[in-house]
């Protein structure tokens, strides 16, 4: 059921019109390859470990770096959109609202995520598709002038412009319990938005 203060924040998104969204955790569902390369490097991660700075630290920097770069190239291609990101983006798309990526890859990562976009029929629903440090982020949204950004980490929303409406997407219930619920409308399943 959703929460008074969510369906006023809801019904206020009907007049927006710029809605960002991260790619990894929000579009594209990474956190179950992240735990199956874990385990293939020797390390029982469970989902509320796959945030990046848990799983350096239990990692270590060297397997990290290997886990991300396997996670964010070839790996990319076999995510599967997050539940209900399709419908949402077309119908989105469909009342005229203009969608921008905004994902903190690197340029060699952000090429997969390209090729994810188009072999799931969603590259031509987006405005921009912007591949940044993930620190450059509330930049590039304030630049952007959103009105809603989507993402499904609480501290890359903490510096956002503070006129955005941001969602924290909490699809595996992980990152909403670290957060403070007056600062973010949080989701689980992208049809409390639809």
């Amino acid at each position: 059921m959703i929460c008074e203060r969510t369906m006023s924040l809801l019904k206020a998104t009907t007049s927006l019109s710029k809605i960002g969204f991260d790619f990894d955790g929000v579009i594209a569902d990474s956190l179950p390859a992240k735990i199956k390369l874990g385990r293939r490097l020797g390390f029982s991660i469970t989902p509320d470990q796959t945030t990046s700075n848990i799983l350096q630290k239990i990692t270590g920097k060297s397997n990290y770096k290997n886990l991300v770069y396997l996670l964010y190239r070839k790996e990319t291609l076999k995510f599967k959109p997050c539940e209900g990101i399709k419908t949402l983006i077309k119908k989105l798309k469909t009342h005229g609202c203009s969608l921008v990526i905004i994902s903190a890859r690197g340029k060699e990562e952000s090429l997969f995520a390209q090729k994810w976009l188009k072999k799931q029929g969603l590259i031509n629903f987006f405005d921009e598709i912007i591949f940044c440090a993930k620190q450059d982020k509330p930049k590039i949204i304030k630049k952007y002038k959103l009105d809603v950004y989507i993402d499904d980490s609480a501290e890359t929303l903490n510096p956002c412009p503070k006129n955005v409406i941001k969602v924290l997407y909490d699809h595996y219930q992980i990152s909403g319990l670290n957060c403070k619920r007056k600062k973010y409308l949080i989701i689980k399943d992208f049809k409390e938005i639809l």
